[in-house]
């Protein structure tokens, strides 16, 4: 096969794989968001939330993990129609409908709380009831005073930029040493 009608294929092909991989990822809207906008208030950060229901159900609460202790929340705010509340020995805060529920295709907002921790990437759940009464589960990730993520060793990336130099060695040496013996 002649080189251009190769590279061609190639071409499409990769074309065709990067589409398939990312066009479905934004035709969907997840199913539940929970933004976290972050401020200072003084020496705390201030958490403010705003849920966005993008389901066919009416959610009836909101959890997030956060840090466990009896000063990681402060503060707790929930709008007209809605409860908060903080778990400190779980660390989870819940956002409850009381009055008012998250409708499906709403957004609402005002839940706040202060926290003297930095923001970090946490889990979410929300809970909904399907028609039959049972619960349906939705998850996703967000802001909140969490535990970090943990930092790797120097000795992790020392061993991985080690191994991956032998390899690259070694496929070098076997090149020169395999035209070598052809020579």
């Amino acid at each position: 096969m002649n080189e251009p009608r190769h590279y061609a294929r190639f071409l499409v092909l990769a074309t065709a794989l990067l589409c398939a991989l990312v066009l479905p990822g934004i035709a969907q809207a997840e199913p539940v968001m929970v933004n976290a906008t972050v401020t200072m208030n003084g020496s705390l950060f201030r958490y403010n939330y705003s849920i966005t229901n993008n389901t066919p159900l009416d959610i009836s609460a909101i959890t997030i993990s956060v840090l466990s202790g009896s000063n990681a929340v402060q503060n707790l705010l929930a709008p007209s129609g809605f409860n908060i509340f903080f778990d400190s020995g779980l660390g989870l805060v819940d956002f409850v409908e009381n009055t008012q529920t998250f409708t499906a295709g709403t957004t609402v907002s005002g839940f706040r709380f202060d926290s003297l921790f930095a923001p970090n990437p946490t889990s979410f759940t929300a809970l909904a009831l399907d028609a039959n009464g049972n619960p349906v589960i939705f998850g996703g990730t967000t802001l909140a005073p969490a535990a970090a993520a943990p930092i790797p060793e120097p000795s992790t990336l020392l061993l991985a930029l080690t191994s991956g130099g032998m390899y690259f060695a070694n496929h070098r040496w076997r090149g020169r040493r395999s035209s070598k013996q052809g020579d």
